[in-house]
């Protein structure tokens, strides 16, 4: 197993190398590795951040963390947004610790092409909208999310 991990490291990183900007297109890594790079495992690199630099370039490598960065500020904008109400506090800070875990394991595994990362992602823009709702409820009709209420001097 750790023959394969390193076989597609090294393959990963002889590609990335090669084709830094364009990477060799999405889906074609296994086939790129066996042909040109002569890696007679050809399978995935096991790294996310490998995997996506290898068939997208440096512009799909920026484009996710973009992605992940939003959704990191998401997570942080449920939380503040959901300070006055425990159920949606308690899951804010529930789905922060789970993306977090996932953004963390996706160096040493494939999670960025799995379903359950865009899941989570789903999962912040909802609770996002839900608590920043739940917020502008509480603080009256017409009042700004987006600035602290002002007080009547």
């Amino acid at each position: 197993s750790l023959e394969l991990r390193e076989s597609a490291i090294d393959s990963a990183t002889a590609i990335i190398r090669d084709h830094p900007m364009l990477g060799v297109g999405l889906g074609n890594f296994r086939e790129v590795a066996r042909q040109i790079y002569a890696d007679k495992y050809f399978r995935p690199p096991h790294n996310s951040v490998l995997w996506a630099q290898a068939e997208g370039g440096i512009g799909v490598l920026l484009c996710y963390l973009a992605l992940f960065a939003v959704t990191w500020r998401d997570l942080r904008r449920a939380r503040t947004a959901a300070a006055h109400d425990p159920e949606l506090a308690a899951l804010a800070t529930a789905l922060r610790t789970v993306f977090g875990l996932l953004l963390f394991f996706s160096v040493f595994a494939d999670l960025w092409l799995s379903p359950l990362a865009y899941l989570l992602i789903g999962l912040t823009v909802s609770l996002r909208t839900q608590s920043e709702a739940a917020l502008g409820a509480a603080r009256g009709p017409g009042a700004s999310l987006t600035r602290p209420a002002r007080r009547a001097a």
